[in-house]
């Protein structure tokens, strides 16, 4: 037979397969049209979900926009914070910071259109203040001719809103018939985690556990990337307490991550503070590491209650991207870093994980 008409025959076959094969597909998606629109639906609100959440649904607490670049820092604005914590507003878990803010020596405040402020330095949000009458103030401001009615201020502040990172708390007063603002920061932070919201007090929070972290790491707890700290290890030692809580997938920002749980602290250490904490991962190849986030476990410290230290902070979480570690199978290490000397121990905690392909697996020894 001619080359020609083999070629031909070929191409007609090739054309008939193409034809049956694309209508079974089509006659299969016809048939399992259903459970395609399920699927459809259930993945796109999994992505959706928290996003339409925080922006329709979350109506308190919410940042508003405000036609401000942030002035030098002054000290124009005294102020002071009476109280922090969680509160419920309409049914949302919301944080919530009370005190009162003004600027001395103008006689009224009304003047002002009053901000507080959330920085970290490549991020800001502003919050409406709702201002509250303080009588307890009026006697003392009243004799030097203050307006004191409109000093104090109530904030609502809705974490599903904020991106996770450490936020510097602060105030703007915007004088609106002079064309003036003012900003003043406080030695309070917000630290925003992806499951938790509070107030720290002091120096900003440590997130950059090495110095070394890509940029834009500090404004995010999300990186999932590991860091190279140490070139050896440190002899074990068992100063360190630590126990892993668990070991859990998530998806945050349409990445998925794997988040380590648990609690550690140095022992007979009054000032925890002082040290930065990362999380090791050790094969027999090689040795990873992750920033440790640092939140409160009130648990902790009334477990440990007899050794009179500060174990408020001492909980800890990490984020691990998928392909951050080779599979296989690796030991789970804290290292506590003195910030104030150099000072480094390294413990082994009885956790281990085993990092495969399509899965990763908690042990305990």
């Amino acid at each position: 037979m001619p080359l020609l008409s083999i070629s031909m025959s070929e191409s007609a076959n090739k054309r008939r397969a193409i034809k049956k094969y694309g209508l079974s597909f089509l006659g299969f998606l016809n048939t399992n049209k259903i459970h395609f629109l399920i699927l459809i639906a259930i993945i796109s609100y999994v992505i959706l979900a928290p996003i339409i959440y925080a922006h329709y649904f979350v109506q308190a607490g919410k940042p508003i926009k405000v036609e401000a670049n942030l002035p030098n820092v002054t000290d124009e604005i005294i102020f002071s914070f009476d109280s922090n914590g969680s509160a419920i507003f309409d049914g949302q878990k919301l944080h919530q910071l009370n005190g009162w803010a003004f600027i001395p020596q103008v006689r009224s405040q009304s003047k002002f259109n009053q901000y507080l402020v959330l920085n970290s330095g490549s991020r800001t949000y502003f919050f409406s203040i709702e201002s509250v009458a303080r009588s307890d103030l009026r006697d003392f401001y009243l004799a030097q001719g203050q307006d004191e009615h409109l000093t104090g201020f109530n904030v609502l502040i809705s974490g599903d809103n904020i991106r996770s990172g450490v936020y510097n708390i602060g105030f703007l007063f915007q004088n609106t018939t002079e064309n003036r603002e003012y900003y003043s920061v406080s030695n309070r932070y917000l630290v925003r985690t992806p499951n938790l919201t509070y107030v720290q007090i002091g120096l900003k929070p440590e997130i950059n556990a090495s110095g070394k972290l890509i940029p834009g790491y500090e404004d995010s707890f999300q990186d999932g990337l590991g860091i190279k700290v140490l070139k050896v290890l440190p002899t074990p030692t068992t100063i360190i307490q630590s126990y892993v809580d668990g070991l859990s997938q998530v998806s945050i920002n349409g990445e998925q991550y794997n988040r380590l749980v648990g609690w550690a602290f140095v022992k007979g250490e009054i000032d925890q503070t002082r040290f930065e904490r990362i999380i090791v991962m050790k094969s027999l190849q090689d040795v990873y590491y992750f920033p440790a986030i640092s939140f409160e476990r009130p648990d902790v410290q009334v477990a440990f209650a007899r050794l009179d230290l500060d174990l408020r902070f001492s909980g800890f979480e990490t984020y691990m991207l998928e392909e951050t570690l080779p599979p296989g199978k690796y030991e789970i290490g804290i290292i506590f870093r003195d910030k104030t000397r150099d000072v480094t121990y390294y413990s082994k905690t009885t956790s281990s994980i085993t990092w495969s392909s399509d899965q990763i697996d908690l042990h305990r020894k």
